[in-house]
């Protein structure tokens, strides 16, 4: 069985782009995690339109949302879970694509091209045990340094019996610091030759007071990636280069 779960955020589940896209498929039941810190209806929307759905009433990030639902659907050992953001764009040529690599059941980890405007943005290469380097061309991924975002990742549910999401991550790099479990666990991976747009944030400007915030909680979990991979100088380098990008971008120091 190949299950959908969304993670989504501040917004109705009516509304998201991504269940509009898979909701009529038919074929995948969706599992929804609510972060949201207010209440936009969503759980009765989800008991009227067959949804399973979570919530804990506050933001909880999201390693610790994936964890939770992992432990409250005990899937079975040839059951996939396709992890995505609510904002993501689905195409029929990616649910295709999907569907024919789990029947191959071949495969732990099932990637699509992921775009945000002309750029691959996943799968990417790591770097020196941790600098995660785009590529223009798939055919340039190297499967013992591949990386990847979560959206749009299909997850065999055999790998969540030795991998899950670190919680010490409350939402930036929790996709890298899993694909390193992957790596390290020689796990399958496939890149599909479909592609899927998602909307990446860092690529629109917004309000000072919201780059701000969310600059705080990247720089707590990029440190605590950095950490995790041994490589701090990383860290040190990359919030430096940030702070000033965002110091030209806003005359205002984050």
């Amino acid at each position: 069985m190949l299950y959908a779960l969304i993670v989504i955020y501040n917004k109705s589940l009516e509304g998201s782009i991504t269940y509009n896209c898979i909701k009529d498929n038919g074929k995948i039941p969706v599992i929804v995690y609510d972060n949201s810190e207010n209440d936009y209806g969503n759980s009765s929307f989800a008991e009227e339109n067959g949804i399973v759905y979570y919530t804990q009433n506050v933001n909880v990030g999201l390693s610790k949302a994936y964890n939770y639902v992992i432990d409250k659907m005990d899937f079975k050992n040839d059951d996939y879970v396709m992890v995505l953001d609510d904002d993501t764009e689905i195409t029929e040529e990616y649910l295709n694509d999907v569907f024919t690599a789990i029947n191959k059941h071949e495969y732990d980890i099932i990637l699509p091209i992921v775009r945000s405007g002309k750029h691959i943005i996943s799968p990417a290469n790591v770097q020196f045990g941790c600098r995660v380097k785009a590529v223009d061309n798939v055919s340039k991924i190297d499967p013992s340094r591949i990386t990847a975002i979560n959206s749009g990742m299909v997850i065999s549910s055999k790998v969540y019996k030795s991998i899950r999401y670190d919680e010490e991550l409350f939402l930036d790099y929790v996709d890298h610091i899993f694909m390193r479990e992957v790596r390290k666990k020689k796990c399958s991976t496939y890149i599909m030759n479909s592609v899927i747009n998602q909307n990446y944030s860092r690529d629109q400007k917004q309000e000072f007071e919201a780059v701000k915030r969310r600059y705080e909680i990247f720089k707590r979990d990029y440190y605590a990636y950095c950490r995790k991979c041994n490589k701090k100088l990383f860290y040190f380098l990359s919030i430096t280069k940030l702070k000033i990008k965002y110091s030209i971008q806003y005359k205002r120091i984050v």
